[in-house]
C-alpha cells in the first residue's frame, strides 16, 4: 500500500490534472482488469490445450473432447471489442483535459490573473500535460498487452487446428 508521500503526491497529481483525471484513472483500471482476464482465458485454453495433448483418451470422451475444441476455439477467437474501445478512448479523453487546461490558461491570460490560487497559467499547463500524459501512458502499454495476446490467440488457433488433424488422423486408423 502506498504510504505517506507517495499517495499525498498522486493525489496532488490528479487534483493538479483536472477534472477529466478522475474517469482516465476508472478507464485505466477497466482495461487493466479486461487485459489480465484475456490473458487469464488465454492461459487457461493453453493449460487445458497442453493437459489434452499428454492425456491418454478414454473411451467415450470423444463429444467432450469435440465440444472442448469447439469452446477453445470460440474463446480464441473473439474479438474484446470493449478493450479495444476502451484503450483508443484512453488518448482522447486525454486530449480532453489538454483542451480543458488549455481554457484554463486562456481565461486566466484573459484575467491578468499569472498567480491566482486556483494555479492561474501554470495550473492549466500542468492540467494540459498531465492528462495528455495520463490518456498515453494507458493506452501505449495496454495496445502493446492487447496486440501479444492476439499474436498469442493466433498461435493457440493454429496449434488447436494442427492438434485436430492430428487426433483426426489417430482416430481414424
Amino acid at each position: 500500500m502506498l504510504g505517506g508521500w507517495e499517495s499525498n503526491a498522486i493525489l496532488r497529481m490528479m487534483w493538479a490534472g483536472g477534472w477529466m483525471m478522475w474517469p482516465l484513472a476508472f478507464v485505466g483500471v477497466w482495461v487493466l482488469y479486461l487485459l489480465l482476464l484475456r490473458s487469464l482465458e488465454l492461459w487457461q485454453v493453453w493449460w487445458w490445450m497442453n493437459r489434452w495433448i499428454t492425456e491418454k483418451p478414454r473411451s467415450g470422451g470423444e463429444v467432450e473432447r469435440k465440444m472442448a475444441l469447439v469452446e477453445w476455439r470460440m474463446t480464441l477467437m473473439r474479438i474484446p471489442v470493449l478493450t479495444q474501445t476502451l484503450i483508443s478512448s484512453a488518448p482522447l479523453m486525454g486530449l480532453l483535459g489538454t483542451v480543458s487546461g488549455m481554457i484554463t490558461t486562456f481565461e486566466a491570460l484573459a484575467d491578468g490573473a499569472l498567480h491566482q490560487p486556483s494555479g492561474g497559467i501554470a495550473g492549466g499547463i500542468a492540467q494540459a500535460l498531465l492528462t495528455t500524459q495520463l490518456g498515453l501512458s494507458i493506452a501505449l502499454p495496454a495496445l502493446l498487452w492487447q496486440q501479444l495476446l492476439g499474436r498469442w490467440a493466433s498461435r493457440l488457433v493454429y496449434r488447436l487446428g494442427a492438434l485436430q488433424i492430428t487426433k483426426i488422423a489417430a482416430s481414424s486408423r
